[in-house]
């Protein structure tokens, strides 16, 4: 079902996919209940063994991205905002005289989203995990795994501030 485009797609229980979204191997691309995805979003699960998983509660904004040859997997209650990329892959460069286009790409392995977390507008997470309840702020770029209860920003991303569960606040680092 690439290209979907009849209307909303109506799924599990209060499951929603809003028109238009666009699907490379949609039986690969596997939805909880009470999850909703706007419009726009790419759902490439490129080869046979990748998955796409978001679980229940999740909230997709506009125009994701989720480009996989593994796994990507969205924890319950995920939000993410507008234009957001997830990727497990990057495209391979190493040979000079073969344009990079011709030359594949790699999975750098599985991304896990966090139950809880939120992803702000224009993020891009390339090959990184983020941990439970944390937040990327808009416009950062992810690379490395963030741990739970963090709040990353800057591109590349760096902790700015973490849950400190001791005196129950937001600290900055």
């Amino acid at each position: 079902m690439n290209g979907y485009s009849t209307g909303d797609i109506f799924l599990k229980e209060h499951t929603i996919i809003q028109h238009p979204c666009e699907f490379e191997n949609v039986d690969q691309v596997l939805f909880g209940e009470n999850v909703r995805v706007r419009s726009g979003t790419w759902f490439d699960a490129s080869v046979e063994e990748a998955i796409i998983e978001i679980k229940d509660g999740c909230a997709l904004g506009r125009n994701n991205q989720l480009s996989t040859s593994s796994r990507i997997t969205f924890e319950k209650c995920v939000l993410t905002a507008a234009n957001v990329h997830i990727a497990t892959q990057t495209h391979l460069y190493e040979d000079i005289n073969t344009p990079i286009m011709h030359q594949g790409s790699k999975d750098t392995g599985p991304i896990t989203i966090g139950e809880g977390c939120w992803i702000g507008r224009n993020s891009v997470i390339i090959g990184a995990s983020i941990g439970k309840g944390s937040v990327v702020a808009s416009n950062s770029t992810v690379t490395k795994d963030v741990p739970d209860y963090c709040v990353v920003a800057g591109n590349p991303a760096k902790i700015i501030k973490r849950y400190n569960m001791e005196t129950k606040q937001w600290e900055r680092c």
